[in-house]
């Protein structure tokens, strides 16, 4: 797999999610589905795991565990207030793609019901996975035991001793990032078929299949996609 260039797995993800876009919406869903199944699956095991080793005290490599650790080593800031400012912008990119409740609410059949409830279940399930998570890596081992170019969870399950969990991990970003392209997709083409609409895009995005999906405007988006699949070509990233 490690001869494979990375352009031929950028291209087969971009043609099998691609076409389960354009053939219809239930597509769409079912892949959303299982995506972001495994991501949840994989937070809610370090949730659980971390929360036992919390609330039992239990030491980490000789690392007692606990609130202290946000004041250990430096303090909140280590190295200052002008790094966490420059991360703000990673932390704000995160969060993209929450406004694709919005777009779905046009595909409901009850939108006045269902949209308020995915929106106050977005916050929540922020708060819980995405912030709570972080407290949690927080409070189990000090700031510098984590590396750059690792994931904080592959840190701590390597402290534990679980095998594999690298590739594991690998697993879990891949599907996260086909979740990325699967939502952009989707959301991308809804979008320009309202502006097309509005008379802001070209008319012919406003165009439609007979499964009601906004095909034109998918095309439009696969065709970029193509763009960074043959700039990869040109120069590949380095593997790591």
């Amino acid at each position: 797999m490690g001869d494979v260039p990375q352009w031929v797995f950028a291209l087969g993800a971009l043609t099998i999610v691609g076409t389960m876009n354009m053939i219809g919406v239930k597509w769409f869903a079912e892949m959303e589905f299982w995506f972001a199944l495994i991501k949840v699956l994989a937070i809610v095991i370090f949730l659980v795991v971390g929360t036992i080793f919390l609330g039992t005290g239990q030491p980490l490599e000789g690392n007692a565990t606990g609130f202290h650790l946000i004041t250990d080593n430096g303090g909140f800031f280590p190295h200052g207030l002008l790094p966490a400012l420059v991360l703000i912008q990673g932390v704000v990119f995160a969060f993209a793609s929450i406004e694709l409740v919005g777009t779905a609410a046009g595909e409901c059949k009850d939108p006045q019901t269902m949209v308020p409830k995915a929106i106050n279940s977005v916050i929540w399930r922020i708060g819980l996975f995405y912030v709570g998570s972080v407290v949690l890596l927080v409070l189990l081992l000090p700031w510098n035991a984590y590396q750059a170019g690792q994931s904080p969870f592959v840190t701590f399950f390597s402290k534990l001793g679980v095998p594999y969990i690298g590739s594991i991990m690998n697993i879990v970003v891949l599907t996260a990032a086909l979740s990325s392209l699967n939502s952009g997709l989707y959301c991308t083409g809804r979008i320009l078929r309202s502006m097309s609409m509005g008379g802001s895009a070209p008319k012919f995005m406003a165009k439609m299949s007979r499964q009601h999906v906004p095909y034109a405007g998918i095309l439009a988006t696969l065709v970029v996609y193509v763009v960074g699949v043959f700039l990869n070509y040109l120069g590949p990233l380095p593997r790591v």
